[in-house]
């Protein structure tokens, strides 16, 4: 259980461990010598508090019921449940086998990342609260997870960016887990280039975000110097600096920041190189990058977004040819069940396409920034159905 200078994996679904898991924890520890007596227990909790003077839980006079206080006020720190076992370790004799049974029942629990406790705080020390809202995390946590993953029945409204986090590192393997927090962190830099006034903090996360990909071979959206600068540049329009003397420049300038050339996680793999793409595959891919760019922001200027809009209505039309390609694949098929399942997903891809078209068509009255945000937020729910019935479309039509 010892840690290496915080180079242990973030421990996951600590933060929202049931009650029922809540007490085997206790019940487990509790049947540990160190834990069954109120001196003993307060031994460990001083080793505790010594190296997190944070720690601070509720006591009692019932061992269980301290254990179990003991436990639960490790949910809001990243390093007390792991200090805890520790401390119950080096007072436990090494072949004690309720310290094994108790460390059997941790790993069955509370699996970790791959992402280590030190660069977990690494990022927590760029302070994501500020960049976003607790109401925006959830289109950030939907940015980060495939489309499959996103309908999981999974809380997606976080009480704030750190439970966020935890949420999107726990995946089906440590390396996709971390993948996907590399997405929300590139999503979390893309809001604080526009909505942050320190436009370093937008290069900061995604330096460290670059550093964490390659220390653990995870291939990361690179950021070029472009659009740095175009950062930077709209962080000095926005403190009140003159405006250039090109009005096109600003224009320029603010475009990039909306709409940075990076691929998307609406429309598949990322690492696929754009000339490996099939013309259905290009399509989509652009039809996700010009949904992503619709956000309320691009209403602070008509131009821009009367810009926007006409770029994803353009892009939303390019799609006809596979839907053309997928009901003829539905008309020629003759083989039950697949005939039916191609007409199915025939119905969905059309509905969904109706669906962003019409999303799009409001949008196109809405005057504000604040008056955007609801459909924008339900455009962005359509939008990731509309891209998943999309990609199924394709594994048929290709």
């Amino acid at each position: 259980m010892r840690d290496e200078a915080g180079q242990r994996g973030v421990l996951l679904r600590l933060v929202s461990l049931a009650s029922d898991n809540v007490k085997k924890l206790a019940t487990a520890m509790s049947r540990l010598q160190v834990m069954r007596s109120p001196n003993s227990r307060q031994q460990v909790l001083d080793w505790v508090t010594e190296r997190n003077p944070d720690f601070h839980p509720s006591r009692s006079n019932r061992d269980l019921e301290e254990i179990t206080s003991f436990i639960r006020a490790c949910k809001t720190d990243d390093e007390s449940f792991d200090l805890l076992l520790e401390a119950i370790e080096m007072y436990s004799p090494g072949d004690d086998p309720d310290l094994s049974e108790l460390k059997k029942l941790v790993n069955e629990l509370l699996p970790r990342a791959a992402l280590t406790k030190e660069e977990f705080k690494g990022f927590l020390a760029l302070k994501p609260d500020t960049i976003v809202g607790r109401d925006k995390l959830a289109v950030g946590i939907r940015k980060a997870l495939p489309a499959e993953a996103s309908r999981e029945g999974r809380d997606l409204n976080p009480a704030n960016a750190r439970e966020a986090m935890l949420l999107i590192l726990d995946a089906p393997s440590p390396t996709e887990g971390l993948r996907r927090l590399l997405r929300f962190v590139n999503w979390l830099a893309d809001s604080a280039a526009v909505l942050c006034d320190d436009p370093s903090i937008a290069g900061q996360l995604r330096e460290l975000g670059g550093r964490v990909g390659r220390a653990h071979g995870v291939s990361t959206p690179q950021v070029s110097e472009e659009d740095t600068g175009a950062d930077s540049r709209l962080a000095e329009q926005r403190s009140g600096s003159p405006e250039p003397a090109n009005p096109g420049e600003s224009e320029h300038a603010e475009r990039e920041v909306i709409g940075p050339e990076r691929p998307q996680y609406l429309v598949g793999d990322n690492d696929i190189a754009p000339a490996t793409l099939s013309s259905h595959e290009r399509a989509l891919r652009e039809l996700g990058d010009a949904l992503e760019r619709i956000a309320p922001r691009i209403f602070r200027d008509p131009r821009i977004r009367r810009r926007e809009l006409a770029a994803a209505n353009k892009a939303l039309g390019s799609l006809d040819p596979l839907m053309t390609a997928l009901r003829a694949a539905a008309e020629e098929e003759t083989h039950q069940p697949i005939r039916d399942d191609l007409w199915q997903l025939d119905d969905n891809l059309r509905r969904h396409h109706q669906a962003v078209s019409q999303e799009l068509a409001a949008l196109a009255g809405v005057r504000s920034e604040r008056a955007a945000r609801s459909p924008c937020d339900r455009l962005a729910d359509e939008a990731v159905d509309l891209l998943d019935a999309g990609r199924q479309a394709i594994d048929h039509v290709t």
